[in-house]
């Protein structure tokens, strides 16, 4: 083993003949005009991201992107239909109560909505459920009777109930026929 070191030890330290001494080959250096003309020929990477963007715009709805601060979220019909069946007559309650009130309103009665949406497009409909989730968003209302939570929410949910049988409200099945 210490043979074969001390002879490449040798090797090393011996100038080889030039001639048995690989050469690298030469290589055309290109002129820096000829490199300004290959990279001005090559696509931008602006170009790329541009195009990747317009695909993603294509291919993504807008909705489901991050909407800026002042805007409107775009609802669907259906949900359109029963916040307005489920804020009918209210309008006087809702100025009346304290602006946090309101906001707490206002937010618990979307979430109800779109509860109610998921069951009413259900092939079986759940009324007690739909029922229960009205009395519990009208419960937020301040001083207000029980009798009238009761009557208020038994109304409106037949109204909803209405609206199904009328296929204003479609099944789960066609909604993504009309949808589409």
């Amino acid at each position: 083993m210490a043979k074969l070191i001390q002879d490449i030890k040798k090797k090393l330290e011996k100038p080889q003949d030039p001639e048995n001494v690989i050469q690298p080959e030469k290589q055309e250096i290109p002129a820096p005009l000829e490199i300004e003309k290959k990279y001005e020929a090559m696509p931008s990477p602006e170009v790329k991201v541009e195009k990747i963007e317009e695909a993603l715009k294509a291919v993504m709805p807008t909705p489901t992107m991050a909407a800026p601060a002042g805007a409107i979220p775009i609802k669907s019909p259906v949900l359109e239909k029963i916040e307005d069946v489920l804020e009918e007559d209210l309008e006087d309650i809702y100025f009346q109560m304290p602006a946090e009130k309101q906001a707490a309103f206002k937010e618990v009665g979307e979430v109800t909505a779109s509860k109610i949406a998921v069951l009413l497009g259900t092939v079986k409909v759940q009324v007690k459920k739909i029922l229960s989730l009205i009395i519990e968003w009208l419960r937020i209302i301040p001083h207000v009777n029980k009798y009238f939570l009761e009557q208020e929410a038994k109304i409106k949910t037949d109204k909803l109930l209405d609206l199904k049988e009328q296929g204003e409200i479609p099944s789960a099945e066609n909604q993504n026929k009309i949808y589409k």
